[in-house]
């Protein structure tokens, strides 16, 4: 595995809006950009809440209906653009629907006891996503759930996006994700899932997000989650079969 790193994209100081359209040019431009030879295998976004998932599918340019997302979120993220937010970080799933991409052709693992209105939950079945609750995917094991799920979502796509929001994570070992909530994942869990995910042939980019460090413990236990997240989908993608 040769990682390339192409830096930040320059949005701190944007409106949702502004952010949203930097970050999908930013990835619309992977193919001319200078220190890449091509596009590469996997694209792996860090950094940001969760609205940057929206641009980068955007961004990548293929046809949405032929592309699925996989999350692993303790929330459904289909709230409405309330308080003149635009998209925020509650609102990528719904956005993405919103811009075409099927809702069968999305995937929500690990979402939360309790930690939903019903209203939003109903919006989920209603338009068929798969939501796949933490308990669940624990008893089924987190890497076989994900690689299942993923095998399920390639028979009608071409392209397949994986979102890794931390506040999947039970809220001991993700002090730093605003909302993490007790009775989610374990840590390796998550890792299991990084790993089944870049192995995965369809996967072309993945998003580690949710991440604030000024609310980190002193063992910088968050952040060390995200970069273990990073390794393992490198661990992944270097043994995937092409």
């Amino acid at each position: 595995v040769r990682p390339v790193d192409l830096g930040d994209v320059a949005i701190g100081d944007l409106d949702n809006v502004a952010a949203q359209s930097e970050i999908a040019a930013a990835v619309a431009a992977l193919p001319n950009h200078p220190s890449l030879a091509r596009v590469p295998d996997l694209l792996v976004v860090v950094g940001g809440d969760d609205a940057v998932i929206r641009p980068v599918i955007n961004g990548w340019g293929c046809d949405l209906k032929r592309a699925a997302l996989l999350t692993l979120d303790a929330h459904h993220d289909v709230r409405v653009y309330y308080r003149n937010m635009g998209p925020h970080n509650g609102a990528p799933v719904r956005g993405l629907i919103d811009d075409g991409l099927p809702a069968a052709n999305v995937v929500e693992i690990g979402i939360s006891s309790f930690g939903n209105s019903a209203f939003y939950r109903a919006w989920c079945e209603d338009r068929g996503i798969t939501v796949v609750g933490a308990a669940a995917a624990r008893a089924e094991g987190l890497g076989p759930c994900v690689a299942r799920h993923l095998n399920e979502l390639a028979e009608r796509a071409d392209v397949i996006f994986v979102d890794f929001d931390l506040d999947v994570l039970d809220s001991a070992f993700a002090p730093g994700s605003f909302g993490a909530r007790p009775g989610g994942l374990a840590s390796w869990e998550l890792h299991q899932a990084a790993f089944a995910a870049a192995n995965h042939p369809k996967v072309k980019g993945i998003c580690i997000v949710e991440v604030d460090p000024a609310l980190d413990d002193r063992a910088c236990t968050t952040v060390d989650n995200a970069a273990l997240c990073l390794l393992h989908a490198a661990a992944g993608l270097a043994v995937r079969e092409r």
